[in-house]
């Protein structure tokens, strides 16, 4: 790991009692030296300038610790060139400690991603458990695992990577990298109480980086889980190049929560946002050695059964839920009956529901369909948090709110993203995911066709 300095800026910003005492202290020297100035009976041009020069000093210093953008403002300012990052190139590198009485876990992962157009990308995890490549040029798509300098290839199936169900060899990373810009916007506009500290200029290897300096508190806090953060944002492109984190947490055994300290200290040395990447980089080139294979995972996670498909899924009645609006207002899903309808369900807090919104937004956004009702349904703890971040992003869609997960216990689903769809006669004849699935768009879409063309029929109970 490099290793990581910080130098403080040569200015400091004044508190405001700070000032307030300073302020106090001027006065009381410039009474004294007023006593003196009447004596001198010569130059009186320069006694009024340095009596002017007095009185304003303070005011002036006062004014300039005040000047630049709050901690909010920094904070907004950063969420927003995540939200609007279209190809980028990232690299990520995180010390984690997690601890409690009988456990001292600590981890380092490195973790590289760069998203070009035309579906084109390249990850590079390198993790304790294992180490990834995964390229896309557009067409095909190929996964390398170092360990086993062994790699398997396929046709790109949407517009994402393909992410394996089962996790094994550190993985996981792979999605963790992917999902870093969508992250880092959660983050920045999910906290509260930011105050700013004084600026510093951040070392990462060979390169410095003036930052403005802002600590703040995660919106989520409860006894049992809550977070605080430090970030350094870097003053000209407003991209975070170190956060350091402070989080409560528990792991889940049952009805059993185990509890324990998150401590995780993250730079970002290379943060380009809407950078042009050379052809080369989107180009797989095998190492020396390196084995085709059909399969990376192990025997028991090829076991594992296969996610349902829109050829095999097999649809059943609707239940009468309720929908309810950001005001809490009901509405009863029957009320769309005769009509196709498309549902997604997200949450702000979600990684992966956020990165799949703009795919439902080309269908959600769309000029209105006969005979078709697209909306979301969020499960944020507010529904402002989910109003909130449609408004920013400009979707217009209909969103409901589903604080208790009683929709998603209603249909039967294990979790979020989800797409539904439900045809004219109240079969939902569609469930799928993004997240775990790599046909989700093209069977989507062939459900909806398969949806218009047809008046339904009535599943059986």
């Amino acid at each position: 790991m490099k290793g990581v300095t910080c130098g403080y800026a040569s200015t400091m910003t004044l508190g405001r009692n700070s000032s307030q005492a300073y302020h106090s202290i001027a006065r009381d020297q410039i009474l004294g030296i007023a006593i003196v100035l009447p004596q001198l009976h010569c130059f009186s041009v320069v006694k009024k300038f340095l009596l002017c020069s007095i009185l304003l000093f303070p005011f002036l210093a006062h004014a300039q610790a005040d000047t630049g953008p709050t901690a909010d403002e920094l904070l907004k300012q950063a969420a927003a060139v995540y939200a609007r990052s279209g190809n980028f190139h990232i690299e990520q590198i995180e010390e984690s400690i997690r601890s409690n009485e009988l456990m001292n876990d600590r981890r380092n992962y490195v973790l590289t991603v760069i998203r070009g157009d035309n579906n084109r990308f390249r990850i590079e995890t390198r993790a304790s458990g294992g180490s990834w490549v995964q390229v896309s040029d557009g067409t095909t798509e190929s996964i390398y695992r170092a360990e086993s300098n062994a790699y398997v290839q396929h046709s790109l199936a949407g517009k994402s990577p393909y992410f394996y169900r089962a996790i094994f060899g550190d993985n996981n990373q792979l999605k963790g990298a992917w999902g870093i810009p969508v992250s880092l916007e959660s983050i920045a506009s999910r906290s509260v109480n930011a105050t700013r500290t004084a600026d510093e200029t951040l070392t990462l290897g060979n390169h410095q980086f003036p930052c403005y300096v802002v600590h703040a508190e995660s919106k989520e806090q409860t006894s049992e889980s809550n977070s605080s953060r430090t970030f350094w944002i870097d003053k000209q492109t407003h991209v975070f190049r170190k956060v350091v984190a402070h989080e409560r947490s528990y792991m889940i055994d049952g009805d059993i929560h185990i509890p324990f300290n998150w401590e995780k200290t993250t730079t970002y040395p290379v943060a380009d946002m809407d950078v042009i990447t050379p052809d080369s980089v989107f180009q797989f080139a095998p190492p020396q050695g390196a084995k085709l294979v059909e399969h990376l995972e192990p025997k028991w996670a090829q076991a594992l059964p296969a996610t349902t498909s829109a050829s095999t899924f097999k649809p059943y009645p609707a239940p009468p839920v309720m929908l309810l609006d950001a005001a809490g207002k009901p509405t009863p899903l029957s009320e769309y009956r005769g009509k196709v309808v498309v549902i997604d369900l997200w949450a702000t807090w979600c990684g992966p529901c956020i990165y799949s919104l703009p795919a439902f937004a080309t269908l959600a956004d769309a000029p209105p369909e006969p005979g078709m009702a697209v909306f979301s349904v969020d499960e944020d703890l507010k529904a402002q948090d989910a109003t909130d971040y449609l408004v920013h992003h400009g979707y217009k869609w209909t969103n409901y709110h589903d604080r208790k997960r009683e929709i998603q216990n209603a249909f039967g689903l294990k979790g979020i993203p989800q797409t539904l769809v439900i045809d004219r006669l109240g079969n939902v004849i569609f469930s799928g995911s993004s997240a775990s699935s790599p046909t989700y768009e093209k069977d989507l879409q062939n459900v909806l066709k398969m949806a218009r063309l047809s008046s339904g029929v009535p599943a059986k109970k």
